[in-house]
């Protein structure tokens, strides 16, 4: 199996996820400062009809920051994930590389198997990659 989408593709979806974990950063700062500004304002309000009024915007403006908060942490992990498997994916080329042009040996194993293992985990991290950024 290879990646999915030409290399275009690929860092095309590398980028929209880090397009997106900056939106999310920014969309956190902005939710914390209308909170903490709803904060300070309900600590000078008398009124307990306008208290109450600030305290469920308080309430969505804190669900939407949940939101966006599990939304970044979900694409910075995969992003993380993503950045591992294409690091050992190239471990795993040069390796398969070195094999078939006799740089790599070794002594007292099967060379044939050790090339089929190195193309089966190859295949593996390709398909992980693409769940990742495909899915």
């Amino acid at each position: 199996m290879r990646l999915l989408g030409s290399e275009k593709s690929f860092k095309d979806n590398k980028e929209k996820m880090l397009y997106e974990l900056g939106i999310a950063l920014t969309e956190n700062k902005v939710l914390q400062k209308k909170v903490q500004k709803l904060e300070q304002f309900k600590k000078v309000t008398f009124d307990e009809q306008d208290i109450n009024k600030l305290n469920d915007k308080i309430a969505l403006y804190k669900n939407r920051l949940h939101e966006v908060n599990e939304s970044g942490n979900k694409t910075l992990h995969n992003y993380s994930d993503i950045l591992d498997l294409e690091k050992e994916l190239v471990l795993q080329r040069t390796r398969l590389v070195q094999l078939k042009t006799g740089r790599l040996n070794y002594l007292h194993q099967d060379k044939n198997k050790i090339k089929a293992d190195c193309i089966k985990k190859i295949e593996q991290l390709e398909e992980k990659l693409n769940h990742l950024l495909y899915d």
